[in-house]
């Protein structure tokens, strides 16, 4: 009977298929806790060195992406935008070099929400919660 077979005889694609997915960067277990523990992060992306604040982590057509707001450094587009709303960045996780965890107050912007639902993830992991019904809304907030 089909139900006394092993999940794993009945639909092995679907199996092989999480096991690629969940797959892990070497960058992601870093990342993961930044956001945990709302700490900021400096890093390489594309040759440019970045200090961002990691929000929301997840998986997009089985890579490991994440969403982040670059407080300060280089881009590939010149300098940051004065408006700390337009610094969001859409980063693919395998693609972040030499991440670290430094000092610094951990930045969000104002216009961060929990329905991440344009981002393009299939699977969030991890993320900041969003500040928006609390006291401090509609400003943008920094701890540590």
């Amino acid at each position: 009977m089909p139900g006394d077979q092993p999940p794993s005889t009945l639909v092995p694609a679907v199996g092989a298929q999480i096991i690629e997915l969940l797959q892990q960067p070497p960058a992601y277990e870093l990342l993961a806790e930044a956001i945990s523990d709302r700490r900021r992060v400096v890093a390489y992306y594309h040759g440019h060195e970045r200090v961002i604040c990691p929000h929301v982590l997840g998986y997009s057509n089985r890579r490991a992406k994440l969403l982040a707001l670059q407080c300060a450094g280089t881009t590939s587009s010149g300098p940051l935008p004065r408006s700390v709303s337009s610094r969001w960045r859409a980063m693919f996780v395998d693609e972040i070099e030499r991440p670290a965890i430094v000092e610094g107050a951990f930045e969000s912007a104002d216009n961060y929400r929990t329905d991440h639902s344009t981002l393009g993830m299939e699977l969030i992991t991890a993320s900041v919660p969003s500040r928006a019904s609390g006291p401090q809304a509609g400003k943008t907030s920094r701890s540590r």
